[in-house]
């Protein structure tokens, strides 16, 4: 995921007071992402989750999977939600810590309030809700950073652009190519098929008409 005002601006917060709704803010010299726009992809993330889980009685679909790359037909079955949600607990597990993987699994997954999770984890209320908008931004960029096939954009992740599609030949190539074929089909000065006198004798080229006009007069030469 590059990081630009054309890729943030979508999921930015119109009311952010740190960009103003743009998604990016400025740092030392350089424009970096604004944490209302991670934590807006988080809660994407999140509600595909649900939705995805939802789905358990239901029987699992498989996809037939293009890819742009691969050795072998560049085509693959796949059980993207199944993937999806092992995805998303898998990349949370790794990127938090043990105290905010404590925190994610009683708040964001199981569901419960602040109050329920602060008398168990035995926070304060302040402390409660940095922790989650602490949890909510490292798992934006985790979801959307993760290399080579991140969460973020989700109609990326489901498939939606991984049909292989080749790339347009560059003009300056095509117009050599179309020289070249143009060239080679061209006919060559001197072999033109001159067109036949009659159905039962083949045709004749110009060198062989030339050669026997030559002889004849050679002979007439000699005759005299």
């Amino acid at each position: 995921m590059i990081w630009n005002r054309a890729s943030a601006l979508g999921m930015a917060r119109t009311s952010c007071a740190r960009c103003h709704g743009y998604g990016t803010r400025p740092d030392h010299r350089r424009e970096i992402v604004c944490g209302c726009t991670l934590r807006s992809i988080f809660r994407a993330c999140l509600a595909r989750y649900f939705e995805l889980d939802s789905r358990h009685d239901s029987a699992p679909t498989i996809c037939w999977e293009f890819h742009a790359r691969g050795a072998d037909n560049r085509r693959c079955y796949g059980r993207k939600r199944e993937e999806y949600l092992a995805d998303f607990y898998l990349i949370a597990r790794r990127t938090l810590a043990l105290a905010d993987w404590r925190l994610f699994g009683l708040h964001f997954l199981q569901g419960l309030g602040w109050k329920l999770c602060c008398r168990a984890l035995r926070l304060s209320r302040g402390n409660f809700f940095h922790a989650v908008y602490r949890i909510e931004e490292a798992l934006g960029r985790a979801y959307a950073e993760t290399a080579p096939y991140g969460l973020w954009p989700l109609d990326e992740y489901f498939g939606s652009h991984s049909e292989t599609t080749h790339a347009p030949v560059p003009a300056r190539l095509s117009d050599a190519a179309r020289d070249r074929d143009e060239h080679r089909h061209a006919p060559q000065p001197g072999l033109e098929r001159a067109q036949p006198q009659d159905a039962g004798q083949p045709a004749r080229t110009d060198a062989a008409q030339l050669c026997a006009a030559h002889g004849m007069r050679r002979d007439h030469q000699v005759s005299r």
